[in-house]
C-alpha cells in the first residue's frame, strides 16, 4: 500500500502513526529519467480529495510504500520526499491528482553549490557589488552594526529611513587612497544615503561601523529584507537638517567577514583535470561546465536529496533481473551513433614576457687587460651612439667606476728649443785700499758664444677605469600562439550507425598570463599596503601606502662609489602565480600546467566519445516487487529476445517508471542504455615505443627489433602521459620550438652582451699623439678631440611579430566498456 504522508519538514522523521487511511494513494506514476532536469524526479499521484486542508499544509510530503502498513516491516520503504509543485485548479471533485518534485526549492542552488564543490570552489567570483534597488511604496531603512556579518534582526530596531540615495563608482586615486579592495575602480561601490541629522548617528560614523542596507514594502524600516552591506566611511552636512551618510559597498572588511571572496593566486589549477577555469564558459553557474570532462550526469536522490555525480558508465551495483520482465514489453532503439576518433583543437594566445637587470660589468671588464679600460679622458668613458634596433629592449643606468691614475712613458713632445750659451770664467782680484787693508773682488772674463738645441718631454696623466657594477635593465615581450590537435581513438564494435569522426571544433583557452581576482598594474592609481597587482606575468604585493610609482630610483654605494638604478622597492615580489607560472616560458602547453589542459581536453574528448557509445537503449517492465528498489545509479542484466534467439544486454539505468494502479496493479518500468565498444579493458601506461611504433609521433621512426627506445631519436618527440581516470594514454610531439631570444638568460651578461667595443684607449690616444707630433700639431688635445668610447652591444630585444607553434597529441582509450555482444549475441 502506497501512502502520501504530510511532513513539518523535508527531512521529518516518518512513524506508523503517520500512515493513515486517509493518505493511501490511489495512483502513483513515479518517474525518474538520469540527467533530466538536473537529476529531480517527479511524481504524479491521485488521492482522495482532502479539502482545503491541503493548501494548509506545508506542501512537504513523503510517498512509502508499506504493504503492511507498518514501517517495521523490512519490505517497507521510502520511495521519495518531495514539494507539492502542483495542485489542480479544482478541488471539488472526490479525488485530486497532486505533481510532487523530489527535492527541496532551493535545489538549483544547492545544485550549483555541489558544482562549485567538485572543482574546490573554482566557481567563486570575485565580489559583486549590489545595485540598491528603488523600494516604490516603501522606504531604505539604514541599521548601523559592529561588523558586517551582523544579522539584521538584531540591528532592525534601530533603522533608519533614507530619505533619498544614490550609487557612485568609485575610482582609486591619491584622494581615495584610504579604499582598500582587490578591484581598484569598483561601479557602484560608493553610495551615498541621506538621512535626517543627528549627533548619534554623526558621532556613530567616526567609529568605522558597518552599514547594512535593506528594503522595506511599507513605510517602517525595520520590516525591511537587506539588500547590501557596507563599510561607514564618512559622513558630509546636507541641506535641510540632513546628513549625507558615505558607505563603501566594496570595502576590506567584506573579506575578512567572509562576503566578498578574496581570490589571491592562481584559481584556474582548481578543479583540475576534470574542469580547467582556463576553457571559456560561464562561471556563475557550473552545473554543465564540470560535467563536460566527466562521463557523468547529475543526480538529486529522490529520498535524502543528496546531490552527487553518476557515471553514465559505471555503477555502484550491478543488478541481474534475468528473464523476469513481460517479453511483449520489450523495447529498443538506437539513440546514438558511435565514434571511432574525437579531434579537437587546443589554442593558446599569449604574450611571452621577461623584465629584470642584467650587470654586463663582468664581462665589459674581463675583456680589459688587467681588468680596468686606461684612457687619457679624465671626466670619464663616453658611450657611443647605436643606430638602428641595436640594444632594443635595454636600457642602462650609470655604472659604478673605481678609477685611479698612472703616468705614461716620457716621450718628446715635438717641440724644440735652440739656446745660446756663453762660457764666462770667473776670477779673483786682490786690491789694497787706502787704509792699507787689502780685499779681494770677482770678476768675470767673457767668453766665446755657442748654440744648443733642447727638445721637449712630457708624460700624460693615465686614468684607469674598472667596471664593478654596470646594471641594464631589460624589457622583452614576444607575441606566441600554440596550437595542439588533438586526436583521440576508442575502440567499437561493428555497427551500421557507427562514424568514423566526431569534431569537438576549437577551445580558445583564456588569457594563461592573467591571475583572477588581481588587476594589472596601472598608472594614476594610488595603491596601499597589501594590495597586489599584476606585471609582465608577475604578481606583487604593495608594502606601503600611497603609492603611485612602480620603479623607482635607489642608489647604492659600493667601494665608496654611488651608483643609482631604479628598482620596485615598494613591492614585493610574489613571483608567478599565473597559469603560465614563469611569463618567460615560450611555450605554455610543455610546462606542466599546460599538458593539465591538454589532459582536461583529451577528458572531454573521452566524456564524449563514451556519451556516444552508449547507442542502444532496452527497456522492459518488470514485476513491482523484483524492481522497485532499483535506482539510476545502478546497472542491469537482463534478457531480450533477437528474433529466436536470447541476448542477455547490461548497462546503466537511464529511466525508471514506477506505477501503481488500483486494483493491486504496479509494475516497474526500466530503461537501460547499452554500450558498443569491444569489451578492451588494458590498464592505461606511459608507453613512448608504442606510440610511435603505431605512428602516433613520427610515421618516419620505428625502433629497429631489439633496440632501445630513445626520446632523441624522435622527431617532435615532448612527452607522454595517462589519464586521471586510467583508461587513456597519450603523446604530445611537436615542431621545434623558435626561440629567437632565450628570456631565462637575459640576466646572464655572456648571453646578453654580444660585444663590448673599446675605440681609442690610451695606448691609442697616445698613438694619436704621436701622429700629431708627426704633423707638428700640440699632442696636448688628444683627450678631447680623440675621446675614449665603450659601446656595448647587447642583443636585440625586438618582437618577432607572432610566433606560431604547432603541436599534435594523439591519445588512446585502454578501455571499451561493451553492454551488448553485436557479434556472437554471447555475455557482454
Amino acid at each position: 500500500m502506497i501512502y502520501l504522508v504530510h511532513l513539518s519538514d523535508l527531512q521529518a522523521p516518518i512513524t506508523d502513526a503517520d500512515l493513515v487511511s486517509d493518505g493511501e494513494v490511489l495512483r502513483l506514476d513515479m518517474n525518474e529519467k538520469r540527467g533530466t532536469g538536473g537529476g529531480v524526479a517527479t511524481l504524479e499521484l491521485e488521492i482522495r480529495n482532502p479539502g482545503y486542508v491541503i493548501l494548509r499544509q506545508t506542501g512537504y510530503v513523503a510517498v512509502v510504500d508499506a504493504p503492511t502498513g507498518t514501517l517495521a516491516d523490512p519490505r517497507a520503504r521510502i520511495l521519495a520526499r518531495a514539494r507539492i509543485a502542483r495542485i489542480p485548479d479544482d478541488l471539488g471533485g472526490l479525488t485530486i491528482r497532486l505533481r510532487l518534485e523530489c527535492a527541496p526549492a532551493s535545489w538549483r542552488g544547492l545544485l550549483k553549490a555541489a558544482a562549485n564543490n567538485v572543482v574546490q570552489g573554482a566557481g567563486i567570483l570575485p565580489y559583486v557589488v549590489p545595485t540598491i534597488p528603488n523600494p516604490g511604496v516603501g522606504v531604505i531603512g539604514l541599521a548601523l552594526a559592529p561588523n558586517p556579518a551582523t544579522r539584521w534582526d538584531s540591528v532592525k530596531a534601530d533603522a533608519i529611513v533614507v530619505r533619498s540615495f544614490f550609487q557612485d563608482d568609485i575610482t582609486r586615486n591619491p584622494l581615495s587612497s584610504n579604499l582598500r579592495y582587490t578591484t581598484l575602480s569598483i561601479a557602484n561601490a560608493l553610495a551615498v544615503l541621506t538621512v535626517t541629522d543627528s549627533p548619534a548617528l554623526r558621532a556613530a560614523a567616526g567609529r568605522g561601523l558597518s552599514a547594512i542596507i535593506a528594503v522595506s514594502g511599507d513605510k517602517d524600516p525595520s520590516h525591511g529584507v537587506p539588500v547590501a552591506v557596507g563599510q561607514v566611511i564618512g559622513v558630509r552636512p546636507a541641506p535641510f537638517g540632513t546628513l549625507d551618510v558615505l558607505v563603501n559597498l566594496a570595502s576590506g572588511n567584506l573579506v575578512a567577514a567572509g562576503i566578498a571572496s578574496a581570490v589571491v593566486g592562481d584559481r584556474s589549477a582548481v578543479g583540475l583535470p576534470f574542469y580547467d577555469p582556463l576553457f571559456p564558459g560561464q562561471r556563475e553557474d557550473l552545473t554543465n561546465a564540470v560535467l563536460e570532462g566527466r562521463s557523468a550526469v547529475w543526480h538529486v536522490d529522490p529520498v535524502t536529496h543528496a546531490i552527487s555525480l553518476d557515471d553514465v558508465i559505471q555503477g555502484q551495483r550491478t543488478i541481474d533481473l534475468g528473464d523476469l520482465g513481460d517479453a511483449a514489453s520489450q523495447r529498443s532503439a538506437s539513440v546514438d551513433t558511435p565514434v571511432r576518433h574525437v579531434k579537437l583543437r587546443l589554442v593558446a594566445e599569449f604574450t611571452q614576457y621577461a623584465t629584470g637587470t642584467c650587470d654586463i660589468a663582468p664581462v665589459v671588464s674581463g675583456g680589459f687587460d688587467g681588468g680596468s679600460l686606461s684612457s687619457l679622458s679624465m671626466n670619464g668613458i663616453q658611450a657611443a651612439q647605436l643606430g638602428g634596433d641595436v640594444n632594443t629592449g635595454w636600457s642602462s643606468s650609470a655604472p659604478n667606476i673605481a678609477t685611479t691614475r698612472t703616468t705614461s712613458a716620457e716621450f718628446y713632445t715635438g717641440r724644440s728649443f735652440i739656446v745660446t750659451y756663453r762660457d764666462d770664467t770667473m776670477y779673483w782680484s786682490y786690491f789694497t785700499d787706502t787704509n792699507g787693508q787689502q780685499y779681494a773682488r770677482q770678476e768675470w772674463l767673457p767668453g766665446p758664444e755657442y748654440d744648443m738645441q733642447h727638445d721637449e718631454k712630457a708624460k700624460f696623466v693615465v686614468y684607469h677605469y674598472t667596471y664593478g657594477y654596470w646594471p641594464w635593465r631589460y624589457t622583452y615581450s614576444q607575441t606566441r600562439r600554440e596550437v595542439v590537435d588533438l586526436t583521440l581513438d576508442i575502440d567499437v564494435q561493428p555497427y551500421a550507425l557507427s562514424e568514423d569522426l566526431l569534431d569537438l571544433g576549437t577551445i580558445q583557452l583564456n588569457d594563461v598570463n592573467a591571475l583572477e581576482g588581481v588587476q594589472p598594474w596601472q598608472d594614476g592609481i594610488a595603491y596601499n599596503k597589501g594590495d597586489r597587482v599584476l606585471r609582465y606575468g608577475r604578481l606583487y604585493e604593495c608594502l606601503a601606502d600611497r603609492v603611485v610609482v612602480f620603479y623607482a630610483p635607489v642608489t647604492t654605494v659600493r667601494n665608496g662609489q654611488p651608483s643609482t638604478r631604479f628598482a620596485t622597492p615598494y613591492w614585493k615580489d610574489l613571483g608567478a602565480g599565473t597559469p603560465m607560472g614563469d611569463p618567460r616560458n615560450a611555450s605554455y602547453f610543455r610546462t606542466t600546467r599546460g599538458r593539465r589542459s591538454i589532459e582536461a581536453a583529451l577528458l572531454r574528448m573521452r566524456a564524449a566519445a563514451l556519451r556516444r557509445l552508449g547507442a542502444l537503449r532496452f527497456g522492459k517492465v518488470f514485476p513491482w516487487e523484483a524492481a522497485r528498489d532499483v535506482t539510476l545509479r545502478d546497472r542491469v542484466r537482463f534478457l531480450v529476445r533477437d528474433g529466436e534467439a536470447v541476448m542477455p544486454v547490461v548497462g546503466k539505468v537511464e529511466e525508471i517508471r514506477r506505477v501503481v494502479e488500483g486494483g493491486g496493479t504496479a509494475y516497474v518500468e526500466l530503461s537501460i542504455t547499452a554500450c558498443l565498444g569491444t569489451g578492451a579493458n588494458a590498464a592505461a601506461a606511459p608507453a613512448p615505443e608504442a606510440y610511435v611504433v603505431t605512428g602516433y609521433v613520427s610515421p618516419t621512426y620505428a625502433p629497429a627489433p631489439g633496440q632501445a627506445f630513445k626520446q632523441s631519436d624522435v622527431p617532435g618527440y615532448i612527452t607522454t602521459g595517462t589519464s586521471a581516470t586510467g583508461d587513456m594514454e597519450w603523446a604530445l610531439s611537436g615542431d621545434t620550438l623558435k626561440v629567437p631570444i632565450d628570456a631565462f638568460q637575459l640576466g646572464n651578461p655572456a648571453y646578453s652582451v654580444l660585444s663590448a667595443k673599446v675605440e681609442r684607449a690610451a695606448d691609442e690616444q697616445i698613438g694619436f699623439a704621436r701622429s700629431l707630433i708627426a704633423r707638428q700639431l700640440s699632442p696636448m688635445s688628444v683627450a678631447r678631440d680623440y675621446p675614449t668610447t665603450l659601446t656595448p652591444v647587447l642583443r636585440s630585444l625586438r618582437n618577432e611579430g607572432n610566433i606560431e607553434n604547432f603541436m599534435s597529441a594523439r591519445a588512446r582509450m585502454t578501455v571499451s566498456p561493451r553492454g551488448v555482444d553485436m557479434v556472437t549475441g554471447g555475455e557482454p
